[in-house]
Order: structure tokens, then sequence, then C-alpha cells
């Protein structure tokens, strides 16, 4: 994961480590094991979860990836 979001600037990989799966981070995102990896668009839209497959990481992210920007806030 780590040499995939060097390869890609527009990838942010953010890692959370939990070492009791009773903490209120587990809870907040009902983990049950790890690796578990979650993939959001550039409108903060969950694209897919779960798998740690990284053909399925990839797929995931070229949704991400491809999914239109968010519209830019009124005013802004």
């Amino acid at each position: 994961l780590t040499d995939l979001a060097k390869a890609d600037p527009d990838v942010y990989l953010i890692k959370v480590d939990i070492g009791d799966f009773e903490s209120p981070v587990a809870d907040q995102f009902a983990l049950r094991g790890i690796p578990h990896v979650r993939v959001y668009g550039r409108d903060g839209q969950q694209v897919g979860a779960g798998s740690s497959m990284e053909s399925t990481i990839r797929r995931n992210i070229e949704a991400a990836k491809s999914a239109p920007a968010p519209a830019p806030a009124p005013g802004g």
C-alpha cells in the first residue's frame, strides 16, 4: 500500500494502528480484522472497502479517481 501511494501523487494513504479491537476507532469503523482498506473519492464518498487484494484496491482507486470532483461551494 505504501508503494502504491508513493507511485501515484493522487493517492493519499492514512494508516491507523489498531492494537485493541474494542477501541473507539475500531468500533467507529466496525473493524474486525487487519488490514482493512477503504477507498474514498474526491468528494469524500466511500468507493470501496474491506478487501486487501491489490487488484481490488487498484480498481477502487481508479474508480475514485475517475469520479467527478465535487462542485465548488456556493460563493467559493
